[in-house]
């Protein structure tokens, strides 16, 4: 049997020690995204780290979707865009990020800003930008699920999580190679690039956030695949497919 690893928390935590505790004296191969959740599921057990693989070509920068996108959204393009993508979950931040994205249109009026996803916070989030006078620069998409579209239609993504394991729309937007701000308690595992992803502390004031925000804006001008830094830390699902079949034909 193998047991595979993705988090690195669990509201139903009951069940989760339970379930470690199962682990823990199971004879099974033990796998795992990442150091962290390794750690999580497994305590000090040995485990195999296998990432959650990308699918290079799909989440690869692309001219077409850029353009598609922003036409779809009334936006040119040339207009400066930030976005975010994830549910509307307490652990997301989307109230500090709505902050960030009215200090960067102070700086920046003509900058756009996506909220792509859906959850039981949206409205009051959608209430929060007209109280921050950003309602008519915010756009909040709803469920998508062509979130490689807005990888290449976005000029920087922003990540305030107040918590997070190892996410994996990190990866894709660097697949993407989209420059990234993200909140520094996220693994920095996630950091699979060079000079494409940003640290910052969710305890900075917005001001802080918004500069960055601006600088990974003004010093990114085009966008490439790092193939190679990529597939080197085992983050190419073809790569990855391989491994699996020469690993479950070792087994027999």
């Amino acid at each position: 049997a193998i047991c595979h690893s993705h988090s690195t928390s669990n509201a139903k935590m009951t069940i989760h020690r339970i379930g470690r505790l199962v682990m823990k004296h199971s004879n099974v191969r033990r796998f795992a995204c990442s150091e962290p959740a390794g750690e999580w599921m497994y305590g000090s057990k040995p485990c195999q780290i296998v990432h959650n693989a990308i699918d290079l070509e799909r989440f690869s920068f692309d001219e077409g979707r850029r353009n598609r996108i922003r036409e779809e959204f009334s936006l040119t393009t040339e207009q400066p865009v930030f976005g975010h993508i994830g549910n509307f979950l307490p652990v997301k931040n989307h109230s500090y990020l709505l902050k960030i994205y009215a200090a960067i249109a102070g700086k920046m009026p003509s900058a756009r800003f996506f909220c792509i996803g859906d959850g039981d916070l949206r409205e009051t989030m959608m209430q929060e930008a007209v109280s921050l006078g950003i309602d008519d620069k915010v756009i909040f998409t709803g469920r998508r699920c062509d979130a490689e579209n807005f990888l290449s239609a976005m000029d920087v993504l922003i990540f305030p999580s107040i918590y997070e394991g190892l996410p994996l729309t990190l990866i894709e937007a660097q697949v993407a190679g989209l420059p990234i701000l993200a909140s520094d308690v996220i693994n920095h595992e996630a950091e699979v690039t060079k000079g494409l992803l940003s640290w910052q502390s969710i305890k900075e004031p917005e001001e802080v956030w918004a500069e960055e925000a601006l600088k990974l804006w003004s010093e990114h001008p085009s966008r490439t695949c790092q193939r190679e830094s990529i597939q080197a830390t085992g983050y190419d699902i073809h790569e990855l497919a391989r491994w699996y079949e020469e690993y479950f034909e070792s087994l027999k």
